[in-house]
């Protein structure tokens, strides 16, 4: 993970950004598919869904925040 998406992942507050802790734990595993360069993400819904054992119904919910 970049290090200025790690520093903006911290900064996260669940109550004031109205995230869930599992909203944070899916950007969090986002941020590890991040493209250092570009920032930009490429992780399929199902292997997110699959590596922190939720439904991809959830990664749905989740990102499209």
């Amino acid at each position: 993970m970049s290090n200025t998406l790690n520093s903006k992942i911290r900064n996260i507050r669940p109550k004031r950004d109205g995230l869930t802790t599992t909203d944070i734990a899916v950007i969090s595993r986002m941020a590890d598919y991040a493209n250092e360069e570009t920032m930009e993400l490429f992780p399929h819904q199902e292997t997110l869904a699959s590596e922190m054992g939720v439904n991809r119904s959830t990664i749905n919910r989740c990102i499209s925040m």
